[in-house]
């Protein structure tokens, strides 16, 4: 498994096999992590809820 844009070649094989199937987990505790440390809570000078966020998140915890 290679490193190279992001393990693109790994995300594609997944994304094309076929059910059952377990992937390694660590790839999407990643992309969660960096989800929900790389964007505020909230919106700049607001204190609105940042949605993209939450969306973003729900996303990775669907798949988990």
């Amino acid at each position: 498994m290679k490193h190279q844009r992001n393990f693109g070649d790994y995300r594609l094989t997944l994304k094309n096999s076929t059910l059952p199937c377990i992937p390694f987990l660590g790839l999407y505790l990643t992309d969660l992590t960096f989800v929900e440390d790389g964007n505020k809570d909230q919106l700049l000078n607001t204190n609105y809820i940042n949605f993209d966020k939450r969306y973003d998140s729900q996303n990775y915890y669907i798949v988990i």
